[in-house]
């Protein structure tokens, strides 16, 4: 992960990635926060997000949901 921090800190769009663990069950997980859809889409069809599942050597398909903020607690 720390060695493909400065890769994702170069996205445009992306203003934030937490790197999470769900101890019950193993799982890893990357919850990004993008500035805009546009943004999103264009990091989709580029090689870092196709590399992904190899770099953190995921078994099948990569599970992703997008979820929209309706609203924030702090600006």
């Amino acid at each position: 992960m720390r060695e493909r921090v400065p890769k994702f800190q170069a996205v445009p769009g992306l203003l934030q990635k937490y790197y999470t663990h769900d101890e019950s069950t193993g799982d890893w997980c990357g919850i990004y926060l993008w500035e805009s859809e546009g943004a999103i889409e264009t990091f989709r069809a580029s090689d870092l997000a196709r590399t992904i599942a190899t770099a953190y050597q995921i078994i099948g398909q990569p599970r992703i949901e997008q979820l929209m903020v309706h609203l924030t607690l702090r600006e």
